[in-house]
């Protein structure tokens, strides 16, 4: 009741801060704002857009109200209030369609890529996990720090790596980047949550903007979606 009653004197809110792991798709985190806009055009917004364990540190140092996370494994780490599952996002491993790979990119296994220049986003969270997932042993790594900038790397032909669908719908079609679709790779399911603190009671902007991701994402998980061949 107390939370209740903080919830409902606090008003509309000056400014609501998000932040957003860069594996989601930034239009639909855009489409909901451009209904809070409309709703509460006096709210500023903060939003910053991070990788891996970030947005959940940012969330715990209360640097921001909403935490959009892609994997829950830091969950248990850090106290929350609650969260929601959100849609997954599939990474896709691809290569260049100029790069020499590209010929027998449906049948490449991981021994045809053995010394092949692997593209791989770093975690530089203060808790990141040091497991190296999904990195080839056999591979020579390029880190950085973004996907954008992995993706771009990759479509220049200098190596492979998995980035998301969302980010890449029209170089597929195109033939720019053709994807891996050998029994050694395929797409990578993603958990994505909404997360907030226990501790921050929500004001309106911030329920209304949980709401509009929570029931957009949910009728997305209902639509008919098309694989990747």
């Amino acid at each position: 009741m107390s939370d209740l009653a903080q919830h409902y004197a606090q008003g509309v809110e000056a400014e609501l801060r998000i932040v957003v792991s860069e594996i989601f798709d930034i239009q639909e985190v855009l489409r909901a704002l451009r209904i809070i806009r409309d709703q509460y055009p006096s709210t500023r917004l903060t939003l910053f857009v991070e990788n891996f364990s970030a947005p959940l540190e940012i969330l715990e140092d209360k640097e921001a109200d909403i935490a959009m996370v892609a994997g829950g494994e830091m969950f248990d780490k850090i106290e929350m209030t609650r969260y929601e599952k959100l849609c997954p996002v599939s990474l896709i491993p691809v290569v260049s369609g100029c790069s020499r790979e590209q010929k027998d990119a449906s049948e490449l296994t991981k021994e045809d890529l053995h010394g092949a220049t692997q593209v791989v986003v770093t975690d530089r969270s203060r808790n990141r996990d040091e497991r190296k997932y999904g990195i080839l042993e056999t591979s020579v790594p390029w880190r950085v720090n973004d996907f954008l900038t992995k993706k771009q790397i990759i479509l220049s032909g200098l190596g492979w790596g998995r980035v998301p669908l969302h980010m890449i719908g029209d170089e597929l079609a195109s033939g720019d980047l053709v994807p891996l679709s050998s029994s050694d790779f395929g797409p990578v399911e993603i958990e994505t949550y909404i997360s907030r603190t226990t501790n921050h009671p929500f004001g309106p902007v911030a329920e209304a903007f949980w709401n509009l991701i929570v029931q957009r994402d949910y009728e997305k998980s209902n639509k008919i979606t098309v694989k990747l061949q």
